[in-house]
């Protein structure tokens, strides 16, 4: 290919964004990726297209939820309900590629486990909120 790698990164993700919308342009995809790859191995490129698939998953994720949030006195209800059809089948697309991020990073995974219901603070934070018991201890300055 006779672009360099950094127009090659934005080409991906480019096309991947298109190819989300429907464009039939797997072959492309396929080379971008094959560039990928021989610069930084295989798995490197398998790293980074999930990781576009998720950031496109997600942005598409937050638009559609400000969408409603912000205008959900001018939606009619099948306008949400279309939304909320559309949010939840991105989200499928979205805990798929953390799934398989997970398999590479050798994490037992399971896409289901990222739909639970419990409170979530932060990702240092263990799931289920803050642990009970003995206060932490602070660091003075």
């Amino acid at each position: 290919m006779k672009y360099p790698l950094s127009e090659v990164f934005d080409r991906l993700t480019i096309e991947m964004r298109k190819a989300h919308y429907g464009k039939d342009n797997a072959e492309l995809l396929a080379e971008y990726r094959k560039v990928i790859g021989q610069k930084f191995g295989v798995r490197v490129a398998d790293i980074v297209w999930e990781t576009v698939i998720l950031a496109l998953a997600n942005c598409d994720i937050a638009n559609l939820e400000y969408g409603i949030r912000t205008n959900n006195e001018t939606l009619s209800s099948e306008e949400i309900g279309q939304r909320a059809v559309a949010i939840r089948n991105i989200n499928n697309m979205r805990c798929v590629a953390k799934s398989i991020l997970g398999r590479y990073a050798g994490e037992k995974t399971d896409p289901e486990r990222y739909d639970s219901k419990q409170k979530f603070t932060s990702i240092l934070q263990p799931l289920g909120g803050k642990r009970r018991g003995k206060a932490t201890r602070t660091r003075k300055s």
